[in-house]
């Protein structure tokens, strides 16, 4: 199994990773391709499947970890995995690659058109975390966290880890006030913690999936 940031192009790779992102797109000369996102404790890396797209796009889910594998190659002085196989994990492996410990069976499903999206810390039996801490919404939808951020300090991204933070995490660091709405425009896997407590537990994810 090959960490992510010890994949160098040229060479092939293989190993379980989280999905973070999938998106089709089309090439200049109008075929489909998948643009990949992965990650894992090691950091990030984007990934494409240029053959049978639209078969790998049903077996790759954003959120969840598949056992990949390929070759690296380097494109614009970048490092670019080219995905030729993927299988399932095992759900242990999927497990140790969750944000902050959000495993899909902990994912509190808030896509509903009447489902409250919001997010509340600092008071009640638990002020050390977030409630609902997962969840799992639309793109386009919005969370509301609502608490004292100047005792709770909200941050994007993963613990104790800043390299393994997605790009394009809505989240804003905020350390004042007491609510902030977040819209969350394209699918993907969003961590956020608490910069005080976030080494207690103090952490969270928003996962967002196509409508």
């Amino acid at each position: 199994m090959t960490a992510l940031a010890d994949i160098s192009p040229g060479a092939p790779f293989e190993g379980v990773y989280a999905v973070r992102r999938v998106e089709r797109r089309l090439a200049r000369t109008g075929r489909p391709f998948l643009s990949v996102e992965l990650g894992d404790a090691s950091g990030t890396a984007r990934a494409v499947i240029f053959e049978q797209p639209d078969w790998f796009r049903e077996r790759l889910a954003e959120g969840r970890a598949a056992h990949v594998s390929g070759r690296a190659s380097e494109r614009g002085g970048r490092l670019e995995l080219v995905i030729s196989q993927v299988r399932p994990a095992d759900d242990a492996a999927s497990d140790a690659l969750s944000f902050h410990g959000c495993t899909d069976a902990r994912f509190v499903d808030l896509r509903a058109a009447t489902a409250s999206r919001t997010v509340t810390f600092g008071s009640g039996p638990t002020p050390f975390s977030y409630n609902p801490n997962c969840l799992r919404v639309a793109a386009g939808q919005a969370v509301t966290f609502t608490g004292a951020f100047s005792v709770h300090p909200l941050s994007p991204g993963v613990h104790g880890s800043p390299s393994a933070n997605p790009p394009g995490n809505p989240i804003p660091a905020t350390a004042s006030g007491d609510r902030v709405a977040v819209t969350f425009p394209t699918a993907g896997v969003f961590p956020f913690f608490c910069t005080v407590h976030g080494a207690g537990g103090m952490t969270g994810v928003v996962r967002v999936e196509a409508p």
